[in-house]
């Protein structure tokens, strides 16, 4: 279709170009012969046919742009017709995902035998550095009961194994634990005819207590100097009965902070500003002896050391 408007285009201007280069000869001989004959004249100006032909064209430009104008509507409409058929579709696809994960979840609950895992820190084992004990508390699901069921805990040089009762479904094993080791940990039951290895999980001593802080950073260059504020969150659980309540407390925070790789404030603090039984915060807004603008590193060193001793260097900053 728009190369038949193309061509339909190109004859009219070439009229309209002839028109412009021999009409007005024509009617100059018109009005010589007319005028020697004495008759009237009646042959059109060109000044009015020139105007009758810029009618026509704005006319014609106007028509066709008004249905271009229509013909790009209809098709704005009808995008967004797919468009919006697309986003419910793309909803829907995601309900149903969202189905069938619930789906997955559920048939992954019935399947299971631990329900839920907590991990508790009791002690430091004596003679042993960065290994603690380890509280680990799950509850079992009722078609545990009567089978045989074995705990294991390995990492890649140990495995440790523990026989669990199977005439309750709560249950608890003190569990050595390296700091910084990778364990997976897993139960076996046998049933008497198979032997079926189920509810895997990875763990990581380390990780596991880092993520119970929530550090952030704040940096001020709007002022005079540059001042730096931060916030430190200590979260942890009601301690179940034989577990220290203050082990997970913080013993001290040590902030330093360096500008260009120089230190220039390095601080330590021991003292919260708001403690309860399971929760603490440290927080403070230090002043440096740096004037704005600066163009230099800024690096903010925080290291939290709780009351078991462990000192926690990596603690990734909330934004």
């Amino acid at each position: 279709m728009s190369y038949i408007f193309i061509i339909l285009v190109l004859i009219i201007l070439a009229i309209v170009t002839l028109l412009f280069i021999f009409y007005p000869k024509y009617y100059k001989l018109k009005v010589n012969q007319r005028f020697t004959d004495g008759k009237p004249i009646r042959t059109i100006e060109p000044v009015i046919l020139y105007a009758a032909i810029l009618l026509g064209i704005i006319i014609f430009i106007g028509v066709s742009t008004l249905s271009t104008i229509k013909n790009l509507n209809y098709k704005v409409i009808n995008l967004s017709y797919q468009v919006d058929r697309m986003e419910f579709d793309n909803n829907r696809l995601l309900e149903e995902i969202w189905e069938l994960s619930d789906d997955v979840e559920i048939a992954l609950y019935k399947d299971a035998y631990i329900q839920y895992v907590e991990y508790e820190v009791i002690e430091e084992v004596e003679d042993k550095t960065d290994i603690y004990s380890v509280k680990l508390t799950f509850a079992l699901t009722e078609k545990s009961i009567d089978q045989t069921i074995t705990l294991y805990v390995e990492s890649d040089d140990s495995t440790q194994i523990f026989d669990l009762s199977n005439t309750t479904v709560r249950q608890s094993a003190i569990i050595e634990f390296e700091l910084k080791t990778d364990y997976i940990i897993y139960i076996e039951v046998d049933d008497g005819i198979d032997t079926t290895v189920t509810d895997i999980e990875s763990f990581n001593l380390y990780q596991y207590l880092v993520s119970r802080f929530k550090v952030y950073v704040e940096l001020d260059t709007t002022g005079e100097n540059v001042a730096t504020e931060y916030y430190i969150e200590n979260n942890w659980g009601n301690v179940s009965e034989g577990i220290p309540e203050d082990g997970l407390q913080i013993n001290e925070v040590s902030i330093e902070i360096k500008y260009d790789g120089t230190t220039i404030i390095e601080e330590v603090y021991s003292t919260p500003n708001v403690r309860t039984s399971n929760h603490e915060m440290y927080s403070r807004l230090i002043q440096s002896d740096v004037e704005t603008p600066f163009s230099g590193s800024w690096q903010v060193i925080i290291i939290v050391i709780d009351k078991y001793g462990i000192e926690y260097t990596n603690i990734p900053f909330q934004r």
